[in-house]
């Protein structure tokens, strides 16, 4: 099998709410990769067929266009293809604008992005579909997004850049540097940080710190271990929260298994170009 992700990073006008763009291809007739955690993201399918699997076992079909709450476990990504799909990162602040729910709703859904933000998409899932080109569709949601600007929820930029710059600010966020920088109790932290990246605090964390880690495995030398280390206190803890949210253990990750994992990792190649809470994780 030979998979293609192509990243791309944003245009500055759209660097605080898209992450990245990219475009996936496979060629083969079937396909079943692990996806590991990620932002929110608005998918248009273009070719193939498909459904996550979420680790309780549930299954979740694609819909022609995919908006994908934020992922807070590993999923299993199965399709029947040739399968093509076209696609961004949402930032909190992306999701807020665009969709403006609270986007613990959404944490690990599947949703019609047509039923969900119809009158923001227009005509863009048609015109996309008649592309073949990553950079033509950027451009098409470019134009799309500043027709439809007018219409766009207001977010909470000065709370976004509060919790970006503790996520992005250490390898390991702890959580009461976040509420001692807040001025806000702990329970108001809690709700808005559920509200705007889907998962409390806590849970983010542990998130971020164990997909740096796997990062780092991916592009490292040498034992696994030596950077584990780094971030856990021990092994055992590391190889827990990897297989969460990554999907495989830390010595899977040095496997020539897992194509498209090993792919998403390659976001870091755009680090200085995109946000870094997705370049560094």
């Amino acid at each position: 099998m030979t998979l293609q992700l192509h990243y791309l990073p944003p245009p500055p006008a759209l660097a605080a709410i898209v992450s990245a763009f990219y475009l996936f291809e496979s060629p083969d007739a079937d396909l079943d990769e692990v996806e590991r955690a990620d932002l929110p993201q608005l998918r248009f399918h273009l070719a193939g067929s498909g459904h996550l699997l979420i680790r309780d076992g549930t299954k979740l079909e694609y819909p022609d266009v995919a908006l994908m709450g934020p992922r807070m476990s590993a999923t299993r990504n199965i399709a029947k293809g040739p399968f093509r799909v076209f696609g961004m990162g949402l930032l909190p602040a992306g999701w807020a604008s665009i969709v403006g729910t609270d986007a613990s709703e959404s944490t690990n859904k599947v949703l019609a992005a047509e039923e969900m933000i119809g009158s923001y998409l227009g005509d863009l899932p048609a015109t996309i579909s008649q592309l073949q080109n990553a950079d033509d569709m950027i451009d098409a949601f470019v134009r799309n997004h500043a027709k439809h600007s007018a219409a766009l929820h207001p977010a909470s930029s000065s709370f976004i850049r509060l919790v970006d710059t503790w996520i992005e600010g250490a390898m390991n966020p702890d959580v009461s540097d976040l509420l001692n920088s807040s001025s806000m109790s702990q329970r108001t932290l809690e709700r808005m940080v559920r509200k705007f990246y889907g998962a409390p605090p806590k849970q983010l964390a542990r998130k971020y710190r164990a997909l740096r880690a796997a990062n780092a495995i991916v592009h490292g030398e040498g034992p696994w271990q030596d950077y584990a280390n780094e971030l856990y206190y021990d092994h055992s803890h590391c190889i827990r929260d990897i297989k969460e949210f990554v999907g495989v253990t830390p010595a899977q990750l040095r496997t020539h298994g897992h194509e498209l994992l090993h792919l998403t990792f390659g976001r870091r190649l755009l680090a200085g170009r995109i946000a870094d809470i997705s370049a560094k994780s």
